[in-house]
């Protein structure tokens, strides 16, 4: 994702800390603050994931701004961090024990490619809510599994090492997906066509938005008659889809601008505006102040 600093498995592999690896497609990390804090890559500029990775806080407590939401970890905590979220300023503080689970998108798909552990509806609600706090009863039952994974991890003369990890990996997002369901206060778990939909539609809309920004695109990828489509949309959230294109747009202009080491005009292309005045347009009919007001206040 151009102008945002990537992490990838492997980016903390040379740090002061305990980390689990099998192959190039999981790693579990012991994380240490004070060992982050002494020597951890600058996590201050918009930061992306290459890999599906989740955040277990067993102590102290960590800051990090996700899609321009400000979240606090503390013990008995989760926090999921896609590959379609923008996150920066992660900072920990000394006493912070944690675990960090990193699992690359291919093995990812390949461990759930048959079954699906989050409904729709529960997708798009995690993906707007990213933190669960949870008792430390939860917490436990996550831990041992997160140990679980890392004892399969270490037994390489095993015949079947990698079905036994993905077993295992499975079974700590069921667990985490059940902690979710029995937490929330509204039903999550339900399941319809239409909101399988939506899922498709978000999911899409956070792939394409910087080059596509028409209904039509969107209706067409999803086989529907462009009506149709905006009135299913409509129904089911309240909002129109050139809202939601427009929103997903604005997010994305909003973190890149936040960026020191990018222009305005960087900014328009990257987003694919056909010139600095149409983004500026844009975004000042969104936000009522101009790319370069939104830049100074930030920065």
């Amino acid at each position: 994702m151009a102008g945002f600093f990537t992490i990838d498995i492997g980016f903390l592999s040379q740090e002061k800390l305990q980390i689990h690896s099998f192959n190039n497609d999981v790693e579990i990390i012991e994380l240490n603050g004070k060992a982050l804090n002494e020597k951890v890559p600058d996590l201050s500029k918009p930061t992306s994931t290459n890999a599906f990775s989740t955040i277990l806080t067993l102590e102290g407590e960590a800051n990090i701004e996700i899609d321009d939401i400000s979240y606090t970890l503390v013990p008995n905590t989760l926090i999921d961090l896609t590959r379609f979220h923008i996150f920066r300023k992660f900072t920990f503080s000394d006493n912070y024990k944690g675990y960090n689970i990193l699992i690359s998108n291919d093995f990812y798909s390949e461990i759930f490619t048959a079954e699906r552990h989050l409904t729709p509806r529960m997708a798009v609600f995690k993906s707007q809510n990213p933190l669960e706090v949870m008792s430390s009863e939860q917490t436990a039952l996550l831990t041992a599994s997160l140990n679980r994974i890392i004892q399969n991890i270490k037994r390489e003369n095993h015949l079947w090492r990698k079905q036994m990890i993905m077993n295992e990996i499975r079974s700590f997002f069921m667990e985490a997906g059940n902690i979710i369901l029995h937490n929330s206060s509204t039903d999550i778990a339900k399941q319809t066509d239409k909101e399988l939909l939506i899922l498709k539609f978000v999911q899409l809309l956070e792939e394409h938005n910087t080059e596509r920004k028409t209904v039509k695109f969107y209706a067409d990828k999803l086989c529907m008659h462009t009506d149709h489509f905006t009135k299913i949309i409509k129904a089911q959230t309240g909002r129109n889809v050139i809202d939601w294109i427009n929103e997903s747009l604005l997010r994305k202009a909003k973190l890149h601008l936040r960026n020191p080491e990018l222009s305005i005009q960087q900014v328009a292309h990257m987003l694919n505006f056909s010139d600095q005045s149409a983004f500026g347009k844009f975004f000042k009919k969104q936000t009522q102040m101009s790319p370069n007001e939104y830049k100074k206040q930030n920065w």
